[in-house]
């Protein structure tokens, strides 16, 4: 537990903690036997779900991952990872959803346009399903879900850790106690430091995530409707992106940039001011600028 919580580091070391419980809620029923290591298969094998399904290693699941689909299966191989010693590399999910009788369990860590086409994958096989969110970006994608998943049996869990959290779970003893009495009004803020990462890398594009509501603002709504046990009637939203955006290009890196000492946003600058960790980073997929025109994140 020491190693997951770094200084500068909670909001990820908590993040996973509380996923590992919804993770390890869905796959203890599948175990089929005492001292039977269960397998996983993962499609899309990217920074996230990697860091999840190491760190569920470091609470002792009896759980290994075995095959992994992603289009840079042989790169991802080729790095040799100790964790991975038992895995089959696939670079379609198709051809590891071939093997599905070999599996326990399957992990979507996709980009988020992929989330609702990999789980259609993955629902014939009636196997347990851990989906990334947002499960799908668009309203053809909700109706395609709820079309394939009517005859799923099998237990699916979506990420939000929130409502998993001590501080909603206090609170959620507090209101089903009676102690505050109905609850007629309910208010969430979701105010994070990094806003501006959903500008400088892959984020910045509506067409793959579907924009700011779904991104952060669903783990608002999930836990608000967790906490009053209702589901809303109506909903109504606004929006403004007062900040971001611009006349520079749209792909133009910082380093490349002029004005990299004197942005703001720029990694130098995030360091210098003790935004960022203890050096200043260059990634070549998150340091797009973010006063860029043609930026379309909602």
């Amino acid at each position: 537990m020491e190693s997951m919580l770094q200084p500068g580091k909670p909001a990820e070391a908590f993040d996973s903690i509380f996923i590992f419980i919804d993770l390890w809620l869905l796959i203890l029923p599948r175990q089929r036997k005492e001292n039977t290591m269960l397998r996983v298969g993962i499609i899309g094998y990217g920074s996230r779900i990697s860091n999840m399904a190491k760190r569920m290693a470091m609470f002792g699941i009896p759980y290994r991952v075995t095959a992994i689909a992603d289009p840079r299966a042989a790169e991802i191989q080729a790095s040799q990872d100790d964790f991975l010693t038992e895995a089959s590399f696939y670079e379609a999910a198709d051809e590891l959803l071939a093997q599905a009788d070999q599996l326990d369990g399957v992990m979507i860590g996709t980009r988020c346009h992929l989330h609702t086409e990999m789980a259609c994958k993955v629902a014939p096989t009636n196997l347990p399903l851990f989906l990334e969110k947002p499960v799908a970006i668009t309203f053809e994608q909700v109706k395609q879900l709820d079309e394939t998943f009517r005859t799923v049996t099998a237990p699916v869990v979506v990420s939000f850790p929130l409502r998993l959290s001590p501080v909603l779970q206090k609170v959620r003893e507090i209101i089903e106690s009676g102690q505050v009495g109905t609850i007629e009004h309910i208010v969430a803020f979701n105010d994070v430091p990094y806003g501006s990462g959903y500008f400088r890398s892959w984020h910045r594009n509506y067409e793959l995530n579907g924009g700011l509501f779904l991104q952060k603002a669903t783990h608002d709504l999930d836990y608000l409707n967790y906490l009053v046990g209702q589901r809303p009637r109506w909903i109504s939203a606004m929006k403004a992106r007062r900040v971001y955006g611009g006349d520079m290009p749209f792909d133009l890196q910082c380093k490349d940039c002029h004005l990299r000492e004197t942005c703001p946003e720029s990694p130098f600058n995030r360091f210098r001011f003790g935004f960022e960790s203890e050096q200043v980073q260059f990634n070549e997929r998150r340091n797009y600028c973010v006063f860029s025109e043609g930026l379309e994140l909602q």
